[in-house]
């Protein structure tokens, strides 16, 4: 225990018990399950490996920690807590926080401020207050809840579970099974690959999601969803919303305002409200159901059923999408004054190459006869079209109504030649064609203009990567033009017609059309010529990009980041917004330009930028140089010998195999080494550097950094300026302070310590070990056989030298040529002092400390405990005993000795661990109590708390403030109490309470019972047969393995079951619930719910209010039933069997799928194309029942 002043505490290797007072301490600790005790000041505080337990005050502290299961707490002031590979617990309050931890199991907890937390590849729970936070997790399987503030949420691959507060935030996730809830702020959603569960409130909500089958819930705002590839489940309240269902069989419900929908490729079924709705189904044989607005409705490609409600709507047949369309598309008019709008291209009506879909004229007659009964149902073989309940038709001929007395007049479409501005080539570029859409890169490309003419794409390949695709479209675009020149396009290219157009503002289309193999479209887009009368000048002066697009509609759009014509950089790629660059094979040189893009190279030996933005810029095989450029950028590199530069702003600099040269740049940045002989600086700003496996060379550079080296025999590039933290790690390490208040610490083997000017503190660590100390230097945790080197030039200030008592020797170098006098204090026991002169140093004087009994005289003792009074939750200074003589010895040129000097012993006091079975209870402040082995009643009383039970039966109550709660084995009973608490059950059944405020709960494995409580609760069952309660508030639950109960209660839940036969209640508002795998039973409630079985033989129960149900896989038994079937209702499932109970119903369509025995009661409309029975109806018949007319939408089954 030390006093209140500047204190420098080393505790070395062991199992340490560390106290310091209210000023701001360094203290460090080595090898070993330290405790330790900062105080209120602006603590700096390492660790070390072990199982440690660290406690700061509030002030703004840096704490780091080495490998192992770490419980850190921080208070109120804005800290920087890093802490190493283990199961880390960290709390921190309400300041703006930074934590980094490695890639285990870890929890942290985080205040109201604005706070940045990266998290490892573990499975982590993440928990922050009311700040702007930004939260990083790796690839494990996460918990992540942030609270209101404006938050950034990258919740990274894995199954992760992501709650945020009711501002805007952005949220994105990888390729996992995700579970999302946004909240009510105008939020921005990128759900990722993998079978996602999206839930947003009543912002505007911006969500997009990958692969996977989904099932996303937006509330009342004005929101735009991407469902993106899979079976997805879409679902929007009463805003203006835009809905895009991409590839896959989609369920898209709109609401009532007005909405925009698009369903896509795949068999798809569309529903809206009472809103002015454009609604499309794209490729596919799609339902659609328009609602009672004035409605626009395209079916799209494929055999379509369009039903358009009521309302003057408007139904669009489009010839050309249904040339090859197997089947039918049938069209039925509403209530309202309908029309059917049939369009067709002018290529389709004059012929040429091929062979005439149909010929228009001879249908204008048919078609009109057809609505002389606007009741009647009539079938079009030519088109492939019935229709039934329209009141007008009309033709629209190449985007022009043609009238029906007269019959269409078209022209053909010929290549034309255009004379357009200044402008230069592209070559070397490629795209891709074939399904992935990440194949439709435009790999590189460059050029320079000059006058006379100009091949653009001469060198241009269209690829398909799977070789199983044809090209449809391609777009070439050039712009910002000025001068003279002229464009021509070749013709002659057999199946593909060319369009070219000058735009207002300088700008020049080419468009290219007709399904072809990528050869032709390789010969067409290399007929693009260009001839100048001018060189461009300025650089960047034009642009060109290549969009292409295959049959299936894939789009490299999203890849086009424009290619610079320059006259002076040849290599440049530039690009506006946000944009996604992806290099080939050879030596690419890619840069992002303005926007926060992503840059990624190939094989080869690439030059990748971000440029403006917050970037991601990655290398792959081969010596790159990568640069974020300005902007908060991510830069990692690969296997080869990389160069990376992070540039202006708080970067992330990142090596791997081989030996990389790595710089942060300005700002206060995060620069790490891999494997390899790495080369790292951290340059301006306070930065943290650490250079892992490999002899390294490491500088922070300016600013107050933290220097690591990690394995191998590192040394530094240059002096370090500002108050640095250096560690060597393995290794044979030279490290170098430079001028400002340093810390030193050499780690394993024989490593060289200059701390430079100014008031140093030294840790040798193990090995033989070289110090160069001067004025004010502290030179501590040394071994035998070490060397302290004095220059000559001391002065009077002292040189400190401490000792743990088990050093036996040490060896002194006078080093210099100057004239000083200075004092060098000795703390320890020593058997023996020796010194030596290498100049004309003439005096240098030796002051033992208080426990020094070697050969130098005195007999000084450290005072442990004493005789104070030493409680539970408490720590208290002893009498420290008498004040005790200590000796000095004093040389000249090595030699001589006298006496004096007086120092106070001091007491220490432990923390509480207790193995009978005790009561402990805290004291008013931040306590850390350890039950032990027996069963236990822990009590944290007032402060933010850390109990942990340890084996036997424990009850633990945090009581008030932001608590920490470990049950640890057995049957334990954890109650949070008052604040924001964090509950971690453990092993054993477990009862979990988080009562009042925002909570984060953990059954742990076992059987447990978990209740949030008042506030916006996360809850995790873990293994074992769990019960879960949300109580109040928006929570949410997960129950992993096992047969799980669920129940939301009040608020927006999401409910997730996880493996197992759970049953999941979502009881009142609008909930999200998910069963996973195994035979689940989910009953939505009251509210607008979202239910999905997942796989199983699932019961799903709708409840009250507009719901949507899918069942997910499974055999056939899975079952939807409708306690209440109410106006709106909608169901999705894969198999064949649905029950529909007695309820109430309106003006939808029902229909049990084509596949399988449907079974459905009264009210079953569309019994579907198997042996079905519904209600005494027949097969596909009428139905007997006649409450349930048509007004419940169940769709899918089958």
């Amino acid at each position: 225990m030390v006093g209140d002043g500047r204190n420098t505490v080393d505790a070395g290797s062991g199992d340490n018990y560390v106290s310091a007072g209210r000023d701001s301490d360094v203290i460090s600790a080595g090898r070993g399950d330290d405790t330790i005790y900062g105080g209120d000041g602006s603590n700096r505080i390492g660790a070390g490996d072990g199982d440690n337990r660290v406690t700061a005050g509030s002030g703004s502290d840096t704490i780091s920690s080495g490998s192992g299961d770490d419980t850190i707490r921080a208070g109120d002031g804005s800290n920087v807590i890093s802490a190493g590979h283990g199961e880390n617990q960290i709390t921190a309050g309400s300041g703006s926080d930074t934590v980094r931890t490695g890639n285990h199991d870890d929890t942290v907890y985080a205040g109201s401020g604005n706070n940045d937390i990266d998290v490892g590849r573990g499975d982590n729970i993440v928990s922050a207050g009311s700040g702007a936070d930004r939260v990083s997790a790796g690839s494990g399987d996460d918990r992540l809840v942030v609270g209101d503030g404006r938050n950034t949420v990258d919740a990274g691959d894995g199954d992760n579970h992501v709650s945020a507060g009711r501002d805007s935030d952005v949220i994105s996730a990888g390729s996992g099974d995700d579970t999302i809830y946004a909240g009510d702020g105008s939020n921005q959603v990128n759900a990722g690959h993998g079978d996602n569960v999206v839930s947003a409130g009543s912002g505007s909500d911006t969500v997009s999601a990958g692969r996977g089958d989904d099932t996303i819930r937006v509330g009342d705002g004005h929101n735009s969803v991407a469902a993106g590839g899979g079976d997805d489940n879409v679902t929007a309240g009463s805003g203006r919303d835009t809905l895009s269902g991409g590839a896959g069989n989609d369920l898209l419900r709109a609401g009532n305002g007005d909405n925009q929908v698009d369903g896509g490729t795949g068999n798809d079924t569309i529903s809206a409200g009472s809103g002015r709705d454009a609604l499309s189904g794209g490729a596919g044989n799609d339902r659609i159901l328009a609602g009672d607005g004035n409605d626009t409705v395209a079916g799209g490609a494929g055999a379509d059923t369009v039903d358009l409600g009521a309302g003057n709507d408007v139904g669009v047949f489009d010839v050309d999408a249904n040339r090859n369309t197997r089947g039918s598309d049938d069209y039925q008019g509403g209530s309202g004054r309908d029309t059917l709008r049939v369009e067709v291209s002018s290529e389709r009506l004059e012929g040429g190459a091929g062979d005439d879909l149909f010929a228009l004229k001879d249908h204008f007659q048919d078609i009109r006869d057809g609505l002389a009964d606007a009741d009647s149902s009539r079938t079009f073989d030519g088109l492939d079209l019935t229709i039934d309940s329209f009141e007008n038709v009309e033709f629209v001929v190449d985007g022009e109504v043609a009238d029906l007395n007269r019959g269409p007049v078209v022209t053909g479409v010929q290549p034309v030649s255009l004379s357009i501005g200044q402008s230069g080539g592209l070559a070397g570029a490629t795209v891709g064609g074939g399904r992935n859409p990440a194949d439709l890169a435009v790999s590189s490309g460059s050029g320079d203009a000059s006058p006379g003419s100009i091949a653009l794409l001469s060198q241009v390949e269209v690829s398909d990567s799977d070789r199983e695709d044809s090209i449809s479209r391609a777009e070439v675009r050039v712009e910002n033009l000025g001068g003279a020149g002229t464009v021509t396009v070749a013709t002659g290219v057999a199946g593909i017609t060319a369009l070219v157009v000058a735009q207002e503002d300088g700008s020049v289309i080419v468009t290219f059309e007709g399904d072809a193999p990528p050869s032709r479209y390789t010969e067409a887009l290399r007929s693009v010529s260009l001839s100048l009368s001018e060189t461009p000048s300025g650089g960047s002066e034009a642009r060109i990009s290549v969009v292409v697009q295959d049959e299936h509609g894939a789009r490299n759009e999203a890849a086009t980041a424009g290619l610079d014509i320059a006259d002076e950089r040849p290599d440049a790629v530039d690009g506006e917004g946000a944009d996604t660059l992806s290099g080939g094979a050879a030596h690419d040189t890619l840069t992002g330009g303005e926007g926060n893009d992503s840059v990624s190279g190939d094989a080869g030996a690439d030059t990748l930028s971000g440029g403006e933005g917050n970037d991601s810029v990655s290398g792959d095989a081969g010596a790159d140089t990568l640069s974020g450029g300005e902007g908060n950028d991510s830069v990692s590199g690969d296997a080869g010998g990389d160069t990376l530069s992070g540039g202006a702003g708080n970067d992330g600099v990142s090596g791997d195999a081989g030996a990389d040269t790595l710089s942060g740049g300005d700002g206060n940045d995060s620069v790490s080494g891999d494997a390899g002989a790495d080369t790292l600086s951290g340059s301006e700003g306070n930065d943290s550097v650490s250079g892992d496996a490999g002899a390294d060379t490491l500088s922070g550079g300016a600013g107050n950094d933290s220097v690591s080296g990690g394995a191998g025999e590192d040394s530094p590039a240059v002096r370090q300026d500002g108050d640095d933290l250096l560690i060597g790690g393995n290794g044979s390490d030279r490290l170098y302070g430079g001028s400002g208040s340093d810390t030193l610490s050499g780690g394993e083997n024989d490593d060289y310590l200059d701390g430079g000017s100014g008031a140093d503190t030294m840790m040798g660590g193990n090995g033989r070990d070289t110090f160069v100390a001067t004025d004010g230097d502290v030179i501590a945790d040394y071994g035998d056989q070490d060397v302290v080197r004095i220059n000559a030039s001391v002065g009077t200030d002292n040189v400190a030298l401490q000792s743990d008592g088990t050093t036996t020797e040490v060896s002194i170098d006078l080093d210099g040529d100057g004239e000083g006098d200075g004092a060098f204090s000795m703390n320890g026991d020593f058997a023996s002092v020796s010194a030596t002169s290498n100049g004309e140093t003439t005096d240098l004087s030796f002051v033992a400390g208080p426990s020094g009994n070697g050969n130098r005289s005195g007999s000084a003792g450290y005072q442990d405990g004493g005789a104070g009074n030493n409680g539970a939750g408490s720590n208290e200074a002893g009498d420290g005993g008498a004040d005790e003589e200590i000796s000095r010895s004093r040389f000249s040129s090595g030699r001589g000795g006298d006496r004096g000097g007086i120092v106070s012993g001091a007491a220490r006091v432990g923390p509480v661990s207790e193995d009978t079975g005790e009561r402990l209870n805290g004291s008013h402040g931040d306590d850390l109590i350890s039950g032990g082995s027996g069963n236990d009643t822990l009590n944290g009383g007032n402060g933010s708390d850390t109990l942990s039970g340890g084996a036997g039966n424990d009850s633990l109550d945090g009581s008030h403030d932001r608590d920490a709660l470990q049950g640890g084995e057995g049957d334990d009973t954890l109650k949070g109490g008052n604040g924001s608490d964090t509950l971690s059950g453990g092993a054993g059944n477990d009862r979990l309470e988080g009562s009042h405020d925002a909570d984060l709960l953990d059954g742990g494995s076992g059987n447990d019972t978990l209740s949030g409580g008042n506030g916006m609760d996360s809850l995790a069952g873990g293994d074992g047969d769990d019960s879960l309660a949300g109580s109040h508030d928006n929570d949410a639950m997960s129950g992993g393995a096992g047969n799980d109960t669920l129940s939301g209660g009040n608020g927006a839940d999401t409910l997730s079951g996880g493996a197992g036969d759970d049953l999941l209640d979502g009881s009142h508002d609008s909930d999200v619930l998910s069963g996973g795998a195994g035979d689940d039973t989910l009953s939505a409630g009251n509210g607008r719910d979202t239910v999905a079985g997942g796989d199983g033989d699932d019961t799903v129960i709708g409840g009250h209010d507009d719901d949507v149900l899918y069942g997910g896989d499974g055999a056939d038994e899975d079952a939807a039933l409708f306690a209440e079937v109410e106006s709106g209702d909608a169901a999705a499932q894969s198999q064949d069997w649905v029950s529909l109970s007695e309820g109430e119903s309106g003006d939808q369509v029902s229909d049990g799928g084509d596949a399988g025995d449907d079974s459905g009661g009264d009210g079953w409309n569309d019994s579907g194309d198997g042996g079905d029975s519904g209600g005494g109806a027949d097969s596909g018949g009428t139905p007997a029942g006649e409450d349930l007319d048509d007004n419940m939408q169940v769709a899918g089954f089958g």
